[in-house]
């Protein structure tokens, strides 16, 4: 693991989320990343807390090469890059993506050329609390936001559920978002979540969309 400057001294996800300063930009190679840390505030005896958390206002670009150059372009249909809250054979985190960056009239958080699979939001009856803003593990199996703002630009969020595994169903297979979030998506597709209470793909509980050839 490098300092993640270069292609040449790549470093892995969660030191590049950890590291990163406020509107920095980090390029993803193909293949599938794995939430490996527990979701601030959450239960680190837990192995379903495990999320790829987005504190900070950030760009993620997916969809370059396994050894690409600095010259590489992205191209998310060849080089798939794979966000997959299948931790293990029988563990799949309650949000396979959180967005708990603070909203920033100036900044946002972008992600794009990624898919993102594989979340069992459940356990409805309980929440983690982050900086005031309660983030239930019932709801967001792709992803939980709150508060931020947040653009989606040829994401899919394909193949996760609410389930009663863990507790009362949750609500939002693919995208729950809340507490004022604003959401901006450009070739968004959402497709597939299967949803054991109400909003199989989509809920905006609290907060705003504006969508762009998207389905």
């Amino acid at each position: 693991t490098g300092d993640g400057k270069t292609w040449a001294t790549a470093t892995d996800l969660t030191t590049a989320l950890d590291n990163a300063t406020t509107n920095s930009t980090l390029y993803l190679a193909e293949g599938t990343y794995l939430p490996n840390k527990t979701i601030r505030n959450g239960d680190a005896t837990n192995e379903a807390d495990k999320t790829i958390e987005i504190a900070k206002n950030l760009t993620l670009i997916g969809g370059y090469e396994a050894n690409p150059l600095s010259s590489s372009k992205p191209d998310p249909e060849r080089y798939k890059t794979i966000f997959d809250g299948q931790i293990t054979a029988t563990v799949n985190s309650y949000h396979t993506v959180t967005i708990t960056a603070p909203y920033d009239q100036e900044s946002i958080v972008s992600l794009q050329g990624i898919t993102i699979k594989g979340g069992n939001a459940t356990n409805r009856g309980s929440t983690v609390t982050i900086a005031d803003v309660k983030y239930n593990r019932g709801w967001g199996a792709g992803m939980l936001i709150a508060n931020a703002k947040v653009e989606l630009r040829d994401v899919d969020v394909v193949e996760n559920k609410t389930s009663n595994s863990g507790g009362t169903v949750g609500y939002g297979a693919g995208v729950y978002a809340f507490s004022n979030a604003v959401l901006i998506f450009h070739n968004v597709k959402i497709n597939g979540n299967r949803g054991g209470n109400n909003g199989g793909g989509l809920w905006i509980a609290d907060g705003s969309l504006t969508a762009y050839h998207s389905q």
